[in-house]
């Protein structure tokens, strides 16, 4: 199986730019309706539950948790190949899952507007070293040669991270806050952690992928029979 597919990466990389143009869309009346979500048209862009519908916004992350999926079997199939045992693969999945759980936490608290209410010039500076420190965490140097250099960059970067965290007041004047996440990535972050355990789990044991195909079905035929049922004149 190749390690990676070259159609998955471009709907991948699709997701991404549509995500940051979904993100950076300007607001006042200024964009049709369609560009933005159903339920916040302009001029006013107030959430309105009650609208149906939903617009290419609403599509460009479900594109992505696709993509992220597909791949995870060709992410690991060469150690499942190699016969890895259920520890090495549930620690690559709880790896994964603290290192994007960090990352929606801290680009959350590293945006302007949540490290003050009304950010100034200080503000958007620290949210660029943000991103800055995020890019020397995240980075994966392949290489021989510097491997000690950068190690030690990378934990410095995680340090110093973590000392913004704990000093920063933020805009709400509490320090951090666990409820201070960005969302999607916390969503990526369990899709990740469950999607690499139950295709692992799915690979080990096919009676229990088997048996989960037969409760939806079953779930899905009874419901089916209850409606007919119910629609049948007395």
């Amino acid at each position: 199986m190749k390690a990676r597919a070259e159609s998955l990466d471009a709907l991948r990389g699709f997701a991404i730019l549509a995500m940051v143009l979904s993100g950076s869309i300007a607001y006042g009346g200024v964009l049709p309706a369609w560009m933005y979500h159903a339920q916040v048209p302009p001029p006013l862009h107030k959430f309105i539950p009650s609208l149906p519908g939903i617009t290419w916004v609403d599509l460009v992350f479900p594109f992505f948790l696709f993509s992220m999926g597909a791949a995870i079997p060709l992410s690991l199939a060469r150690l499942e190949r190699t016969g890895t045992g259920a520890g090495k693969m549930l620690w690559i999945a709880t790896r994964r899952y603290l290192l994007l759980t960090f990352f929606a936490l801290f680009t959350q608290h590293m945006k302007a507007w949540v490290i003050a209410k009304e950010p100034g010039t200080t503000e958007q500076l620290i949210s660029i070293l943000g991103f800055l420190l995020l890019f020397f965490q995240f980075y994966e140097y392949k290489g021989d040669r510097y491997r000690n250099l950068f190690l030690g960059v990378k934990i410095s970067a995680v340090v110093l991270a973590v000392f913004l965290l704990y000093k920063l007041p933020f805009a709400s004047g509490r320090g951090f806050q666990l409820n201070t996440v960005d969302i999607i990535v916390l969503v990526l972050a369990n899709m990740a952690f469950f999607g690499t355990i139950a295709w692992w789990v799915n690979k080990k044991f096919t009676c229990f992928k088997n048996g989960i195909i037969a409760v939806c079905d079953g779930r899905f035929f009874g419901q089916h029979r209850n409606r007919k049922l119910e629609r049948k004149p007395v």
